[in-house]
This record gives structure tokens, C-alpha cells and sequence, in this order.
């Protein structure tokens, strides 16, 4: 009974509906948390083989999203997982990066 209703124009209107209302909820969470979210949302958009054309209309959107990061930031950020990685104390990498982080921003 349910692959019945599939082709009438009342389940495609439901659907329709359905879905750009959940791909509206995700660019929404993506926008609100930023960072990872954006690039998990615009990862997303990539699926057009899979997910319906509301997700991928209303998440295209976050290829012009993607915050922008200055040198120094992405620097200390690169800095900070090598140093990690080679088994460096988080509690004084994250005085150096308080540190550097100051002379940065003043």
C-alpha cells in the first residue's frame, strides 16, 4: 500500500516538503557551529548521486561559508597537533599556544 502512494502527487509533494525541511535543519546546525560543520555540510553536497536535489540546493550554499583563517592561526594549529603527535604535555602546549596566541592578537 505504501509503494502505491510513491507516484501520486500528494506523497511527492510530502516528501519535497519533508526534505527541505531537514536539509534547511542541517545548514542551520552547520551554520551555527561552524568549522568542521561547514566542511562536514559542503561533504555533504558531494553525495548528489544519493541525496535528493533539496539537500543539495539548500547546502550549496556553504561552499562560499568556510571561515577564513589568518597565516598565524593556521600555523600554531599545525604546530600544536606535530607537537602532540611527538608526545608533547598538553598542559605546556597550552601555555606556548596562550603565548603565542597574545602576540598574536595584540
Amino acid at each position: 500500500m505504501l509503494f502505491d502512494l510513491q507516484d501520486s502527487a500528494e506523497w511527492k509533494q510530502r516528501a519535497h516538503r519533508v526534505h527541505q525541511r531537514t536539509a534547511d535543519r542541517i545548514l542551520v546546525g552547520c551554520l551555527k557551529n561552524g568549522g568542521l560543520y561547514i566542511k562536514l555540510g559542503q561533504g555533504l553536497v558531494s553525495f548528489n548521486h544519493i541525496l535528493p536535489t533539496e539537500y543539495l540546493d539548500t547546502l550549496q550554499v556553504l561552499y562560499d561559508k568556510a571561515p577564513a583563517r589568518r597565516k598565524n592561526e593556521v600555523s600554531i594549529y599545525i604546530g600544536v597537533v606535530i607537537s602532540l603527535e611527538r608526545g608533547a604535555d598538553l598542559h605546556t602546549l597550552n601555555m606556548c599556544v596562550s603565548v603565542f596566541w597574545f602576540f598574536i592578537v595584540s
